[in-house]
């Protein structure tokens, strides 16, 4: 069964008897019109018109239009509300999941799967209405068939079922193959495309670097073409033979076995309009079931990246988040290790054993070299990052792995790949007057405003941004906030006004600041200066 049609199946808010239902009735009435119109010719033949044939028609006719709308409109409605589920299951999985985890998928797999794959299966939903309509049709013809001659049906099924296992063994798992390398050259592509773009300034500068680049996405364009092409290849041999063998069982049953068997000649024009019928019926069948096999590639997709997620460690669900801590006397790390892996699994960068305690109110300053472990030490602090060995204690408390999530709400931070939201998210009634203040404070009044929730302006200087990212965090009023080389795209005035004036005031107010600097003309604004090399507190 195609992974699409188990997908709806398994949701309970899909009438799957009335869908069945309808579409068994537009398929039976589809093939009754058929008969009727047979019927009707043969009673012209005979000079013998009645008219109760024409009004059969029509009254089949009208409902075989009726229940094929109605199943299209709920094959549509039920897949799109699936997909709606799906999101926002994978969605609320993401937002729970272990950010290590997310950083080593890489952002590329998730996008494409939360959009172009579920825009792969929202399409499909018309493609299976036309299949399951078309099936039943096909099933009433070849009984027809059958009934007018049981060796042309045979002969029907014989060369319909050829082409099914061909097609089954043949072109779908090609197909699928197909598929899944082109799911990964689109993943590279788009990998590519994001360096062309966001480094665009970079090229700019530097031909040889321009041309490199576009070098590499010329070739990840040229793979995604070259794969879209044997795609295509396939698509086309399974359509042209699938026509092939339903015209050459046209031209033998109405030419060929006519000529040597007397038993079909009286029934010729019967049959040929038959088979013509099954053709025009089999169509969506060539058309769609490559698009089908395409929806079934991208359910796996997401099934697979659903079931990532789930099994992903230290995964986390709304119904096991701890609860939030809100204050705090000490925080302490104690022997804790931890290593990055490179994509084979290895060791690549190890960090620790490290020993430190935290008291509130502190304002710290870390330094260190690039690549020391900085900002690795300000996410095991924070607990985004798990470690792999030593243990994290709250005012002596050691923290268990469900312990994390309530943990995490003691910070805020701003990190040198800042994400700025569209909205202050989080922060729906803050009082306007604080917003500006602090726009007063960062001065940056004059270049954006605050209304309806949001900044009034975004597209600023990196700097700037970063100072609204830094208010947002400010404002949602933590007890610890971490600033990883905030002040590094700032101007010396204002890097001055943020160590001698700012940090201060945050100290002042009961704030616990950790600061990653490489300011050592303000260092003696710190309580502590604490130093990391290679992986270690010095």
């Amino acid at each position: 069964m195609p992974r699409i049609i188990e997908l709806l199946l398994n949701e309970p808010d899909f009438p799957a008897s009335r869908v069945i239902f309808m579409m068994a009735m537009s398929g039976l009435s589809g093939g009754a019109i058929l008969i009727a119109i047979n019927s009707a010719t043969e009673q012209i033949s005979l000079h013998q018109a009645d008219p109760q044939y024409f009004v059969a028609a029509l009254v089949l006719l009208v409902l075989m239009v009726y229940t094929q709308h109605y199943t299209m409109v709920q094959m549509t409605l039920s897949v799109e509300e699936t997909l709606l589920k799906l999101r926002m299951h994978i969605g609320n999985r993401l937002r729970h999941a272990d950010l290590r985890f997310i950083e080593q998928i890489g952002g590329a797999a998730v996008y494409s799967s939360l959009t172009k794959d579920t825009h792969i299966v929202s399409q499909s939903a018309l493609s299976m209405t036309l299949l399951g309509r078309s099936s039943l049709v096909l099933l009433l013809s070849l009984i027809y068939l059958g009934w007018i001659s049981p060796s042309a049906m045979l002969a029907t099924i014989g060369f319909i079922g050829t082409y099914a296992v061909i097609h089954a063994y043949v072109f779908h798992p090609r197909l699928l193959i197909r598929f899944d390398q082109g799911k990964s050259g689109e993943e590279v592509f788009f990998r590519h495309l994001q360096a062309l773009l966001g480094g665009l300034k970079e090229i700019k500068l530097n031909r040889g670097k321009n041309n490199n680049l576009f070098e590499s996405y010329s070739r990840a364009a040229g793979d995604i073409s070259t794969l879209k092409r044997d795609i295509n290849a396939e698509v086309t041999r399974s359509y042209t033979l699938g026509y092939s063998a339903f015209y050459l069982l046209l031209i033998v049953l109405a030419i060929v076995i006519p000529g040597v068997s007397s038993e079909l000649t009286v029934h010729v024009f019967k049959i040929t309009a038959i088979v013509i019928y099954i053709i025009s019926e089999l169509d969506p069948w060539l058309t769609w079931i490559p698009e089908i096999a395409r929806a079934d590639a991208a359910v796996e997709e997401l099934h697979q990246l659903e079931l990532k997620l789930r099994l992903s460690p230290h995964a986390e669900t709304h119904t096991r988040l701890a609860e939030p801590l809100r204050n705090f006397s000490t925080l302490s790390l104690c022997g804790v290790e931890f290593c990055y892996q490179d994509h084979h699994g290895g060791r690549s960068f190890p960090v620790g054993p490290l020993n430190l305690t935290v008291r509130k109110g502190e304002l710290l300053f870390i330094v260190g070299g690039n690549g020391s472990g900085k900002t690795t030490l300000l996410k095991l602090l924070a607990g985004l990052y798990y470690p792999d060995a030593g243990t994290l204690l709250v005012d002596d408390r050691p923290l268990q792995t469900t312990d994390y999530s309530g943990f995490r709400e003691l910070f805020s931070a701003v990190f040198p790949d800042f994400y700025l939201f569209e909205r202050l998210y989080g922060l729906q009634d803050v009082a306007p007057e604080q917003v500006h203040h602090w726009l007063r404070v960062m001065q940056i009044s004059d270049k954006t405003s605050f209304a309806n929730g949001a900044f009034t302006r975004r597209e600023l200087s990196t700097g700037q941004r970063k100072r609204l990212a830094f208010i947002a965090a400010v404002l949602e009023n933590r007890p610890l906030l971490i600033v990883d080389e905030f002040a590094a795209d700032q101007d010396p005035e204002f890097r001055d006004h943020f160590y001698m004036q700012i940090l201060p005031e945050l100290k002042r107010q009961g704030r616990t600041v950790l600061a990653v600097t490489h300011d050592d003309r303000y260092f003696n604004v710190a309580d502590r200066v604490l130093v990391m090399a290679d992986g270690r507190l010095r």
